[in-house]
């Protein structure tokens, strides 16, 4: 059944935290690798958790390009009045993004 627009405003929000932490973790993670706060960059670069961790993280990243990209245009429409049409295939893969997440 479709999302009425407190549902659509509710998934807006939770996308929008989501990019607010994704953002947060990149930022933060960068800090950490070319900052130098904790361990030297080589460090990180010789660690195969690391490249592990970066690897998961551009999966996830890719896996949410198509939802974030739907998300974007539902807001235009919500905002000009139209309709939104299903995409159920967004959620099947932000579902799978959220449980890769899970991971770390």
């Amino acid at each position: 059944q479709p999302l009425d627009a407190r549902g659509f405003r509710r998934v807006f929000e939770a996308d929008a935290w989501w990019g607010i932490a994704a953002l947060l973790w990149l930022v933060t993670g960068l800090w950490r690798w070319l900052g130098g706060t904790e361990k030297a960059s080589a460090y990180y670069l010789a660690n195969h958790i690391f490249l592990g961790k970066m690897a998961l993280f551009i999966g996830i990243v890719l896996l949410e390009l198509s939802p974030m990209m739907a998300f974007m245009t539902w807001r235009r429409q919500v905002a000009a009045g139209f309709d939104i049409p299903e995409l159920d295939h967004v959620f099947r893969i932000a579902a799978a993004g959220d449980q890769a997440l899970s991971i770390r």
